[in-house]
């Protein structure tokens, strides 16, 4: 049951997820390199976001072969997320706010069209 809860707290985390995806990536081939030299925090950050590897020692997660999937699905909830594919969607999407500057921006020259009454704003609007 505490992988359903994990679950769940993963789905409902607020994702801020807008680094470069070759970072993740990275960190997921770092994850398997420190669990090749059993590095304490490497086998923590498996037993805890890797559903098959709950419950173990550290000493049987380093005794366990880890699949470059595996160190994905640690990185991605390590990162709030509850799978890679949603770091990888995530990422795809705009940094938020940038669809609100670019409108603003645009918005600073001269007219922004009409308001929902018909009016135009803008510079030219006196």
């Amino acid at each position: 049951m505490r992988y359903l809860g994990e679950v769940e707290r993963q789905q409902q985390a607020h994702v801020q997820l807008h680094g470069d995806p070759a970072d993740y990536a990275a960190h997921a081939r770092a994850l398997l390199a420190n669990h090749r030299a059993r590095r304490t925090l490497a086998g923590r950050a498996l037993a805890a976001y890797v559903p098959w590897f709950y419950g173990l020692r550290l000493d049987e997660v380093f005794a366990s072969t880890v699949t470059e999937d595996e160190a994905r699905l640690a990185v991605a909830r390590t990162n709030g997320a509850p799978s890679w594919a949603r770091i990888r969607d995530r990422n795809r999407s705009p940094e938020p706010g940038r669809t609100l500057r670019a409108g603003l921006t645009a918005g600073r020259g001269g007219d922004c069209g009409p308001t929902a009454d018909g009016e135009h704003t803008g510079s030219d609007v006196g």
